[in-house]
């Protein structure tokens, strides 16, 4: 039996987030470090892309090929949006890395990019140091240059997908409003289903048996909340 596995990978981070939202609402004391409200951030990220992209697979069908490219590890920057409660937070971001991307001989590069929504839940929340962990939901795409090539033409490969993040850190609050913190987060990433990658051709194409694109990520980020 085939299965969607970006698509339950997305249910399983929401299900993930609703239960650790409302761990947070329920824990929380009556005093806290941290200005609750609505905040702003500014992320740098070091993010890797492992799984399935090896370098040794392509996807053909339909007169194309699309390379599976084994993919360097690289910084990014992204931006945050979120709002802080007690001991709790709910956060979507945006981050965006370049990679380099290497499939047999050729070298490449490629463009990825997350939009995260994440829970997180602070302990010691009356204190300015307070480690986290967090979990949540991801949509990501990956556009690998000149990664599809048919009889005639070459051009740029398009990986969308999704799946949950999974990690922890620790915020270090310089005032109530603004802080800075550190996490790594291990993003469980598939592509796959009728939308899974789209050619030089322009038309999307199915991942029947999928491709894992589940990586490591590390952010150093600042926030300030209003």
């Amino acid at each position: 039996m085939k299965t969607n596995s970006s698509k339950l990978k997305m249910a399983g981070g929401m299900t993930l987030i609703f239960t650790f939202g409302m761990l947070a609402i329920a824990s929380a004391q009556s005093k806290h470090y941290a200005k609750s409200g609505f905040y702003l951030g500014l992320a740098r990220s070091y993010n890797s892309i492992a799984g399935d992209f090896t370098g040794k697979n392509v996807l053909h069908g339909g007169g194309e090929v699309i390379a599976i490219p084994k993919m360097t590890s690289s910084f990014g920057y992204g931006g945050l949006l979120g709002y802080r409660f007690g001991h709790g937070a709910l956060e979507a971001s945006y981050l965006r890395s370049t990679h380099g991307a290497a499939f047999l001989e050729m070298a490449s590069r490629a463009e990825y990019h997350l939009v995260n929504l994440d829970a997180r839940y602070y302990l010691f929340a009356g204190k300015p140091v307070q480690p986290f962990a967090l979990i949540g939901a991801t949509l990501d795409w990956l556009i690998v240059k000149n990664g599809s090539a048919t009889e005639t033409e070459i051009g740029d490969a398009t990986f969308a997908g999704g799946g949950f993040n999974a990690g922890a850190g620790i915020a270090f609050h310089l005032t109530r409003r603004l802080s800075v913190s550190g996490e790594a987060v291990y993003r469980y990433l598939g592509y796959s289903g009728e939308n899974g990658v789209k050619g030089v051709s322009g038309q999307w194409k199915e991942i029947s048996d999928g491709l894992d694109g589940s990586g490591l990520g590390v952010t150093a980020a600042m926030r300030f909340t209003f």
